[in-house]
């Protein structure tokens, strides 16, 4: 379908239809006196005067965006008009309401100036059909040598943050959903992506997190919170769950065994801790199902120890009728590996340190200093490592 073309310049008429020949043309931002740019070129790159000044016809090619306040002056200075010229938006135009209309091309939406308002709302059809989308986005591509991407939304933030709670926070796509008794399963963000058997070595996924954060290092000192403010997160999960099978992240498949690893921090990826619990559950980490090993850190070099414990804290088993605990190794306050449950019958492994007398049966070299070996001391057997 084809459609008149408006004149490529703007003309100016008196009321008896006489041009405005040499006549001046002032354009401010709206109902103010700050002077605002109008161009040349659809592209906004080729600047007008301000004022324009008006040929022997009384025209000018003048574009611009958003709304004006215009001033109208005579060749010779006289005043003809102060009003309120706009570039119409979508909002302007109507909804283009027409059931299978097609674009072809770039679609441009003249910049506005938004105070709260919606500047795009959708509101879908009482019953809509299945799998039906208020707005939906497809396409097809047979390009091999640049990135491409379907949607992108994106504003830059160029002022500061504000003092009210929560008027600070800055959103590139913000979206929720109300879910009601009965209103059926509900996700806020659905990422789906499908890739044929024969994909090959490529990447294919579904949801990438990329943030950038374009000062120094942060975070380095950890503060009662955590990491010390101002901090980055990759991702945050945060939320009120009131039942036991709620939780923050899951990871699941539509098979046996669909995933080869359930989470992968690559190599140099992370400089500090690469699982962090700052919180106080009842368990840390808690492993359940069938499996091989509980943890292997067969293929791990590490440069002072494998785990460490706090002092006087155990590792403990757990009795084959799982009613209780029972220690099986801590060292205590002073320093001593402790092997057992009971302070009586444990078996005590010293440090490397001598000792010039003993209480007990015990074979000693010459000297008074200890050799290694068994020792009983009361009731307690002491394994003594010099």
């Amino acid at each position: 379908m084809a459609y008149p073309l408006p004149n490529g310049k703007t003309q100016f008429l008196s009321a008896t239809g006489a041009p405005y020949a040499g006549g001046s043309v002032y354009h401010y931002i709206s109902a103010t006196g700050t002077l605002k740019d109008t161009y040349q070129d659809s592209a906004a790159t080729i600047l007008n005067t301000n004022p324009v000044i008006l040929d022997a016809s009384g025209e000018a090619v003048i574009l611009g965006v958003g709304s004006y306040r215009q001033v109208l002056f005579d060749s010779i200075g006289n005043q003809i008009w102060d009003q309120v010229t706009l570039v119409p938006g979508l909002s302007d135009l109507g909804a283009m309401p027409v059931a299978g209309g097609t674009f072809t091309g770039a679609v441009t939406v003249p910049s506005e100036s938004n105070t709260g308002a919606q500047l795009l709302a959708i509101t879908p059809t009482a019953n809509t059909q299945a799998s039906q989308a208020s707005l939906n986005v497809q396409g097809a591509t047979n390009q091999s040598g640049k990135k491409e991407i379907l949607a992108a939304f994106g504003f830059t933030v160029s002022t500061g943050s504000a003092s009210g709670s929560g008027n600070q926070n800055k959103v590139g796509v913000f979206s929720g959903v109300n879910a009601i008794a009965g209103g059926g399963d509900v996700w806020a963000i659905q990422a789906a992506t499908t890739t044929a058997a024969t994909y090959g070595a490529n990447n294919a996924i579904s949801v990438e997190i990329d943030l950038n954060n374009n000062t120094a290092e942060r975070g380095a000192t950890l503060g009662a919170g955590g990491l010390a403010s101002p901090v980055a997160y990759g991702l945050a999960i945060t939320g009120a769950g009131a039942y036991r099978s709620t939780a923050a992240m899951v990871v699941t498949g539509p098979g046996t065994a669909i995933w080869n690893r359930g989470i992968v921090f690559a190599a140099t990826s992370v400089s500090q801790a690469t699982i962090q619990d700052l919180s106080s559950s009842t368990i840390s980490v808690e492993i359940q199902g069938g499996h091989t090993y509980g943890i292997d850190m067969r293929a791990a070099m590490f440069t002072s120890a494998a785990i460490r414990l706090p002092n006087n804290n155990s590792i403990v088993g757990r009795k084959a009728d799982d009613s209780s605990d029972i220690r099986a190794l801590r060292v205590d306050t002073a320093n001593y590996v402790r092997l057992g449950e009971s302070e009586a019958a444990g078996i005590i492994m010293t440090s490397l340190q001598a000792s010039t007398s003993y209480a007990n049966d015990a074979a000693a070299a010459a000297g008074g200093v200890p050799v290694s070996g068994l020792y009983r001391n009361g009731s307690v057997v002491q394994i003594r490592i010099v």
